[in-house]
């Protein structure tokens, strides 16, 4: 998106105008930009608009974008969600969706250059992080930064170190602690793990390792009720965590 956002900015006559999401708690946060005049609005982590507004305003939205003039919306997702999709939701079949693959070896290639080494870099890296031209970037970012392969892990730590901060204060302290337990456990944990690691009975960690698996945030490797690992999903968090609590 960004590479459009650059086209948009050399060759049309509209002004694009940069949002995060992550900003965004209504219509307005989004719509105030465009005031001035017709403009292409690109919001990036689109769903958190999704998640955090009713219906009802998004109703009102997709009418502002619909009006003689209005701004031109390109957003991005992790995900398409149920607001996009869902039949009677205010902007089902409101956008045309476009599915990005994610990057091939010869892309990243592309993107983060240079000699056979930065690129075996590049890739032990990208082993990590979800494989997108955003992600490449900053990979090319840390590597330039980077005196040695060794010092590479460091620096994308404390790149990423604010975001998953605040990903981690956001959790319940039962939920910190599960995180905590498995930080760092490539192979993941059974319950007992968990347990003998928190210090907790197990009926006070399973209902929260439900909640944890229904948002994403830990996988099991089996999907049966008894037995079974978990493990954190996101490999950047897993990577951050040990960090965290030393």
């Amino acid at each position: 998106m960004q590479r459009l956002f650059d086209t948009v900015s050399s060759r049309s006559g509209f002004m694009p105008v940069w949002i995060d999401g992550r900003t965004v708690f209504s219509s307005k946060d989004i719509l105030h930009v465009s005031a001035n005049g017709r403009c292409v609005l690109f919001v990036d982590d689109f769903h958190y608009y999704l998640q955090r507004t009713p219906n009802e305003d998004q109703y009102a939205f997709r009418g502002a974008l619909s009006e003689k003039d209005g701004p031109i919306l390109v957003a991005s997702a992790p995900v398409v969600s149920p607001q996009l999709m869902n039949y009677g939701a205010a902007l089902f079949e409101g956008f045309h969706i476009h599915y990005i693959k994610p990057l091939s070896d010869e892309e990243l290639k592309g993107i983060v250059g240079g000699t056979d080494k930065k690129n075996q870099r590049a890739q032990a890296l990208m082993e990590y992080m979800p494989r997108t031209a955003r992600a490449a970037l900053m990979v090319k970012d840390i590597i330039r930064d980077s005196r040695t392969s060794e010092d590479d892990l460091s620096l994308l730590i404390k790149r990423i170190s604010p975001l998953y901060q605040k990903l981690f204060d956001e959790l319940l302290p039962q939920q910190q602690r599960i995180m905590c337990a498995l930080a760092g456990e490539s192979g993941g944990l059974k319950l007992s793990g968990i347990r003998e690691k928190t210090g907790q009975e197990a009926g006070k960690i399973s209902p929260y390792l439900t909640q944890m698996l229904a948002s994403g945030l830990v996988l099991k490797d089996s999907q049966s009720t008894r037995g079974g690992s978990y493990r954190i999903a996101d490999p950047l968090f897993n990577l951050w965590l040990p960090k965290y609590t030393m």
